[in-house]
């Protein structure tokens, strides 16, 4: 941990001609990196509660450049553990000349980079890896972690949930990106896993992942249409069928623009009705549905399920909290199955903002302490 004694030396500025301050008000973030001599490459802690993290991991800072209010205040602390480097302090509205400073709480920290660790030590004792592909501004990578916890959760809770017979045969209808066949191969011992997708480029992305974990043997990924599912598949072939369906039908819910992100929110390409006609045709006798939903559409789904002669036998709450009422749904229905439904106790995802329950972390194979 980065940690000084002696104070900042504070110098109250009127406007950014000084060149010391150029690295806020003029340097690009590539002159930042500093390419050719990495060793001297920044980079800026924009808030005080990143600053504080940086510091905590160690990162040397060179300068901060924070609103007066902050000298005596949030940025107190701060400042105390920079020790004796320069740091620059003005009025708002003069450091709100700097485009971008009214986004930053009122502080900035420029440090010095750390070397990069090799990508053995970064994925020495990792449990899963994603690699990232052409993302050029390094700022996205937040937006992407966040967009793969929101659709990713629904996947894990679900391969979870499922129950596979041992050599069982199962096919996942709508598979994306291929998650839940790769989750279930893990966990399961089925025999052989089909991920069924309607769009081409997901498609392909599925079948990538399934060569980048060597599970060509085990997984198969067939573009094609949910609607001609049973042209595809011979009908009574299948022991298990999941559904990470659409959740929106018609207007419901604002639609992405993007009209890859939309088919899989929106019932833009099937519906609910189409999943169960073609469970209903390729599910042997007895075979079973696993699919999550909203609970909104709960009631519409039941109906759905017993009319196509799939009998809903269980179901599991999500909340995210404990005070909260679920917004999703698991579900199993039987093929042909008397009936009779057990409600299973909620499931809760957050102990506490910013911290997932005991199940939650067990259903991940993550140890919370670490």
């Amino acid at each position: 941990m980065w940690k000084r004694n002696k104070m900042a030396q504070m110098i109250e500025i009127t406007d950014f001609d000084a060149p010391e301050l150029d690295v806020y008000a003029r340097l690009t973030e590539n002159q930042l990196i500093n390419r050719h001599e990495p060793e001297k490459g920044m980079f800026i802690a924009e808030s005080p509660k990143v600053i504080e993290r940086a510091l905590d991991a160690g990162y040397m800072p060179v300068s901060i450049l924070t609103e007066k209010r902050h000298v005596e205040g949030e940025g107190q602390k701060i400042l105390a553990r920079c020790g004796e480097i320069p740091a620059y302090t003005a009025e708002f509205d003069v450091l709100t000349k700097l485009t971008g400073f009214q986004l930053t709480r009122g502080m900035l920290c420029a440090m010095y980079r750390q070397p990069l660790p090799s990508v053995q030590s970064v994925c020495k004792g990792a449990k899963r890896i994603a690699v990232l592909e052409n993302v050029v501004n390094p700022t996205n990578v937040g937006a992407i972690f966040r967009s793969a916890a929101a659709l990713g959760m629904d996947a894990v809770l679900l391969s979870d949930f499922a129950q596979v017979k041992n050599g069982g045969r199962v096919l996942d209808l709508g598979t994306g990106t291929g998650i839940l066949p790769i989750l279930m191969e893990a966990k399961s011992n089925a025999a052989h896993l089909t991920g069924l997708e309607i769009q081409s480029e997901m498609a392909e992305m599925a079948a990538r992942s399934v060569k980048l974990n060597h599970l060509e043997d085990k997984i198969e990924i067939v573009e094609g249409d949910i609607k001609e599912a049973s042209a595809i598949f011979s009908h009574d072939s299948f022991d298990t069928i999941t559904s990470n369906p659409p959740y929106m039908i018609g207007q419901h819910g604002l639609k992405n623009p993007s009209e890859t992100k939309a088919i899989a929110r929106h019932e833009i390409l099937c519906t609910f009705a189409d999943i169960t006609v073609a469970a209903k045709k390729l599910l042997k006798n007895k075979g079973k549905l696993f699919l999550v939903h909203r609970t909104f559409r709960l009631s519409e789904i039941l109906c759905q399920l017993s009319k196509d002669g799939l009998e809903p036998k269980r179901i599991r709450f999500v909340h995210p909290y404990i005070d909260k009422e679920p917004n999703i749904f698991l579900l199993e229905a039987v093929k042909g199955g008397k009936s009779r439904m057990t409600v299973e106790p909620p499931l809760i995802v957050y102990e506490k903002e910013g911290k997932y329950t005991e199940e939650i972390y067990k259903i991940y194979g993550m140890n919370p302490e670490e």
